[in-house]
């Protein structure tokens, strides 16, 4: 019976764990970061809204609140660009702006001189204001932002690291103060989302519930 019981056990948790491997494995993972530049306290994170054997549809959120801004002229400058990097260019199929700041606007490309350069290359995705009248205030005038992209990439093309995040700062002149913050190889502390923990937690229940029927007393 000694015997009989612990191969019983030792099968049923071999099995447990190699279906945990497998939905680690299969299921994608999401990131969510933070990080401080010029007193701009930046949050960028992920959620996956549509998973396919071909493509993922993320919604990249991206937050930053600049109270605390410690450029040039902190309580005048301006906030008139921001983007994201999250793939390879050659990855991405998709991408747009769902949200931002009002009269925000969606550029293909990244943070240029000019606010956002239109070059659609890179995988950057761009906002900026359709005027500098709505460019966003710094210091004492600042707050938190945030705007909402939807990129669509090739399964499985997300980076898990080198997530860039840039942004640029202008006067209340619309001359260029800061020429781009730029954050790249964001640190990254990915972990499963929350599908995926649910997913785990339904096969470790069912693996447990397998090796409780197998080792009740024969009857």
């Amino acid at each position: 019976m000694n015997t009989r019981y612990a191969r019983i056990k030792s099968s049923s948790l071999v099995a447990a764990t190699l279906v945990a491997v497998l939905y680690l494995i299969a299921t994608p993972r999401v990131f969510a970061v933070q990080f401080t530049d010029l007193g701009v306290v930046y949050t960028l994170s992920t959620a996956l809204v549509n998973n396919t054997s071909t493509t993922q549809t993320y919604d990249i959120t991206l937050t930053a609140n600049d109270t605390g801004y410690k450029g040039p002229n902190p309580g005048s400058d301006l906030l008139d660009a921001v983007s994201i990097n999250v793939a390879n260019d050659a990855n991405v199929t998709k991408e747009s702006l769902l949200s931002g700041p009002s009269n925000w606007g969606f550029v293909d490309g990244g943070v240029s001189s000019i606010g956002c350069s239109a070059s659609g290359g890179s995988g950057f995705d761009c906002a900026k204001p359709q005027n500098q009248n709505q460019a966003l205030g710094t210091g004492k005038k600042g707050g938190t932002f945030t705007w909402v992209f939807q990129v669509t990439v090739k399964t499985g093309t997300l980076t898990n690291t080198n997530a860039s995040v840039e942004a640029q700062y202008v006067n209340s002149q619309g001359t260029k103060q800061v020429a781009m913050t730029n954050k790249t190889n964001v640190d990254d502390p990915t972990v499963p989302e929350p599908a995926s923990v649910a997913l785990l937690g339904s096969a470790l229940l069912g693996a447990c519930g397998l090796l409780r029927r197998k080792l009740a007393p024969d009857r």
